[in-house]
């Protein structure tokens, strides 16, 4: 076997070339300024199916790499410009192509309304792009206020982004990563105007991209280029304010920003220190790695609807943050390419929080049961996030990325918890805690992938090799009073929990070309996942150990899968099809209280399929069909007992099978010249061996496993694997211009399905959740001293038990809001945020009844100062009318839950802005701005624009101009 690998081997690298070249080129417009971003694409003449490209840099520079001998088509694009289409020779390595200039596409009258149109957005192969200028912010604005008003995009109040239904996973500046793996805190530290296009595509991965096999492992990924005479330069926006809320305490915040931007090096400079709630980091930061720590709350609550109905966001108490960071990506030298970035944050949370449990199902003596919860918590968090990416390019053929990630993190603090239990609305028990810990955390990781292309066009190898360490210190005490009718208990514990692990792993690909449109890949992966688990639970008065709440065990979990690929482009088409065969082993050994060991194994065939199908430049549809595999966690395969909630115990299943889910998703997409997007999409999926919870509740006292007792009242939850699991999505989205108004519409409608199977005193139930959520926003387009942005959103829950009609439940949610920015005489600045809530539920439900709905207020007015009304002095109020709440209604498996926590408190706050702006291509820029206000001036009086230019956005085919009469 070993000889016939190394004749394989030796086969393969004798097939390399050095027909294998680098071609380069630069992109001018007809001034000979840059076109960066600029995108030149070369095809083979005899390979259709080889495509390779790049986007030109700063200096309007791009580099090809992978040629080989012969005649190609180049193709050279850019927004607003003539598409530069020649034949070119292909003769030597390092070639070079020479300087290519676009010229601005000109327009006549009779086409001023499509091209208008057509400048708002376009779709070229699976790429939506959207010209900045077709949508206005107000002056100062960031990149992600400028995003929301473009048809298909969705930010929501959290700052988390949407675009074609589909969350937005990374966020790219002309093409390189930007804050990777931070969409929000990217954009918002891109101001709007130095935006000059949007580009919205499903990025491949690295791999993919590479062999151009595409894998189905591609993110929603945003790229924003820059306007020609602003990637060179230093720019950012510098914030304080100081203000008193209703108890007379001070309220502060300050926050820097600062971009230097100088060709292909990028470097960003962060920092924020507040009270009010403000954070503007990636939740990694903020959930760090501590893994599970030593909650207050019940355990084993299962299969949940994701997300609940939260009307406030931000609602998870009052937060101060002391936060920095430093992002960095540059080139060095022609052959490496360097990101990478450092955060740090420190935050104090307090949390005041009641919640109120509703069961759906009866008991073995037909009692209904009902919980009432309220917790106070001071948590402190200090995370630290180190990573690196290096791409080394060793000559055109070969390849070496090399990506280490190290994390640190401490939290600790103290919570208290009153928990009550009602059976038929009768007290049943009650129970004190009060828990201190002090977790720490690190883990180191790190990626080393090699690749390497042969001669042959789509022949490709790549090797990686994985790894990761990581250690979880928890430790803390707890002091418990149960009692229920008959009996009380106290108990007072420390807890020493200690976690520590390591994975290792290693793939291999290889990609073979069967013909000019199909392509053949083989994989190979295996994945190694070792951890050591040490729980000691002790009487805090005589430290004696606890023998049946403490454990040692330890894990062994190593997946092995191989798997054939074909993939199949033409004309349009792209259809990828492969089949994993995986083998996982899970071996489990607990050496104390007692000897115990789990040994599994798990055989999977896994399909999956892909096929993207573009009819025309306007229409495409994606259609995705995956299966996958999860294995139950540590924590759910120990048996263990978890009692640190007397009325809700826990504990572990050794026999627990692993997950597997398959899903499927269909997508239509629709963007026509006019500047409307429609996209329509489906999903689905269901999960085999789905482990959910079993819940007992207790009708008399009862010893659970190791001697514990499980008191009348009192509930025992445990995993368990179960069928029955199924979800089910389906979006309309429809954005187009509203002329009349100067405005964008984006509408949509989501409807969405949840089966989650549970056991419930030993009764299988399915507990199904229906959501139905239109929604609608309407953003203004009018300048940059103007801005507005109404919505209304709405999400109707209906969600059935059944095994319990009575515990049924129907509920709606609604928010309306209204947004206003307004620059006027002299610089007086006013904004106007409002909005209102409303929750309610129907009749024939538990909580029939319940209502609430308030209205949220807040408002400030300010002056521009300083030269080109860069500095701003800014009087806010936060909470005008005194009503703000957070209310949030999550259905889980066999219970639904209302949660209300504490918020912030009406404020009055002075502040003072800068917005900092210093470019070297500045004076070009204005000179840009000028024409572009020019042009906006003639085409709002019926004029004609200049020769070349192109014309604001705004332009409706039989839409209403200025004067009123429809245009002919």
């Amino acid at each position: 076997m070993k000889n016939l690998f190394l004749a394989l081997f030796l086969i393969l690298s004798a097939t390399v070339s050095a027909q294998n070249i680098t071609a380069t080129g630069s992109i001018f417009d007809s001034k000979h300024q840059p076109l960066v971003g600029a995108t030149a694409t070369l095809v083979s003449k005899s390979n259709p199916n080889h495509k390779l490209g790049d986007v030109a840099n700063a200096n309007g520079n791009f580099t090809v790499k992978g040629l080989s001998i012969g005649t190609y088509t180049m193709q050279i694009s850019f927004v607003g410009f003539t598409t530069l289409t020649k034949s070119i020779e292909i003769k030597q390595n390092n070639q070079r192509l020479g300087s290519f200039t676009l010229k601005e596409e000109s327009i006549d009258l009779k086409e001023i309304t499509a091209v208008g149109r057509a400048t708002r957005a376009q779709q070229t192969e699976d790429t939506i792009k959207y010209n900045a200028d077709a949508f206005k912010t107000i002056q100062g604005a960031d990149a992600s206020t400028l995003i929301s008003k473009m048809p298909g995009i969705v930010v929501d109040g959290s700052g988390k982004i949407q675009a074609q239904g589909e969350t937005v996973q990374k966020v790219m500046v002309d093409g390189k990563p930007f804050f990777d793996g931070d969409p929000n805190l990217a954009l918002k530290n891109l101001p709007a105007e130095v935006v000059q296009n949007i580009e919205v595509f499903d990025k491949k991965s690295e791999q993919a991209e590479f062999t151009g096999f595409e894998d189905g492992n591609s993110v929603k990924t945003i790229n924003v280029i820059t306007r020609r005479g602003m990637q060179t330069g230093v720019f950012g926006k510098l914030n304080a304010g100081i203000g008193i809320n209703e108890d007379n305490k001070t309220d502060y915040q300050g926050s820097l920003s600062m971009n230097i931007f100088k060709g292909n090096r990028r470097i960003t400079l962060l920092g924020m220190s507040n009270n009010i709630n403000q954070q503007n980091f990636s939740q990694d930061d903020l959930a760090g790695i501590m893994g599970g720590g030593m909650g207050m709350g019940r355990g084993g609550r299962g299969g949940g609807f994701g997300g609940g109905s939260t009307l406030v966001s931000g609602g998870g108490g009052i937060t101060k943050t002391n936060a920095g960071g430093l992002n960095y990506t540059d080139k060095w030298g022609k052959k490496i390419d360097i990101t990478g970035g450092y955060f740090f944050n420190i935050t104090n949370n307090t949390l005041i929080q009641s919640k109120n449990d509703t069961y759906f199902k009866q008991d073995a003596l037909g009692r209904f049961q009902t919980s009432d919860e309220n917790d106070f918590s001071q948590t402190k968090n200090i995370n630290h996030r180190f990573n690196l990416k290096l791409d080394y390019q060793i000559d055109a053929n070969n390849s070496l990325t090399f990506m280490p990630n190290l994390s640190f993190q401490s939290n600790n603090g103290n919570s208290s918890m009153l928990y009550n239990t009602y059976l038929n609305g009768a007290s049943s028990t009650k129970t004190n805690t009060a828990t201190s810990r002090d977790v720490t955390a690190n883990n180191l990781s790190g990626m080393l992938l090699y690749r390497h292309r042969f001669s042959k066009s789509g022949r490709t190898i790549s090797l990686t090799l994985n790894g990761s360490s990581n250690q979880n210190n928890n430790d803390g005490y707890t002091e418990k009073h149960f009692l229920n009718n008959v009996i009380t208990e106290d108990d007072y514990q420390t807890i020493l929990n200690n976690s520590n692990g390591y994975s290792l792993g290693a793939n291999a690909i290889y990609t073979e070309p069967l013909s000019k449109t199909s392509q053949l890949q083989a994989t190979y992966r295996v994945n190694y996942n070792h951890r050591d688990i040490d729980k000691q639970t002790r009487d805090r008065l005589t430290m004696v150990l606890d023998t049946a709440l403490s454990n040692l065990y330890n894990s062994d979990y190593l997946t092995q899968s191989g798997g054939l690929g074909y993939r199949l482009s033409s004309k349009g088409l792209m259809l990828m099809a492969n089949v994993d065969v995986q083998h996982a082993a899970l071996q489990g050994d607990q050496t104390y209280p007692l000897m115990v060991n789990t040994d599994k194994s798990y055989n999977s065939i896994l399909p999956n399929m892909m096929l993207n199908y573009r009819f025309n430049p306007y229409n495409t549809i994606r259609v995705f069909l995956r299966a996958s595999t999860s294995a139950p966690s540590i924590q759910q395969l120990q048996n263990v007992i978890d009692n640190s909630n007397p009325a809700a115990i826990t504990g572990g299943n050794p026999n627990l099978n692993q997950q597997i889910s398959n899903n499927a998703m269909f997508r239509y997409t629709f963007t026509p010249k006019s500047g409307q997007t429609l996209i329509v999409m489906f999903s689905a999926g269901n999960t085999l061996h789905y482990i959910g919870n079993s819940t007992i509740l207790a009708t008399k006292d009862s010893v659970l496993q190791k001697g514990i007792i499980l008191r009348n009242g009192a509930q025992y939850s445990s995993p368990v694997n179960l069928t029955g699991s199924w979800n089910m999505n389906s979006m309309f989205t429809f954005g187009f211009p509203v002329d009349f108004l100067k405005s964008n519409l984006n509408i949509s409608t989501n409807f969405g399905f949840n089966q989650i199977p549970s056991l419930y005193n030993g009764v299988k139930q399915m507990t199904k959740n229906y959501t139905i959520a239109p929604k609608a926003i309407l953003g203004s387009n009018i300048s940059d001293k103007l801005d507005f942005t109404l919505s209304y959103g709405a999400a109707y829950n209906i969600a059935r038990n059944n095994v319990s009609s009575i515990s049924n439940n129907t509920y709606l949610n609604q928010t309306a809001s209204f947004k206003l920015d307004w620059i006027f005489w002299k610089g007086l600045t006013f904004q106007n945020n409002m909005s209102y809530q409303n929750y309610r539920s129907f009749a024939n439900s538990l909580s029939s009844g319940f209502s609430q709905n308030y209205f949220m207020w807040t408002a400030s007015v300010g002056k521009k100062i300083m030269k080109n009304d860069r500095g701003e002095i800014k009087l806010q109020a936060y909470d005008i009318l005194r009503q703000n709440k957070s209310l949030t209604r999550n259905v889980y498996d066999n219970y639904y839950e209302d949660a209300i926590s504490n918020v912030m408190k009406p404020f009055v706050m002075l502040s003072f802005t800068y917005d900092l702006r210093n470019f070297s291509g500045q004076k070009y820029q204005q000179q840009q701005q000028k024409q572009n206000r020019q042009r906006q001036q003639m085409w709002e009086k019926g004029g004609m624009p200049p020769a070349g230019s192109m014309p604001p956005g705004g332009g409706m085919p039989g839409g209403m101009p200025p004067g009123g009469m429809p245009m002919m």
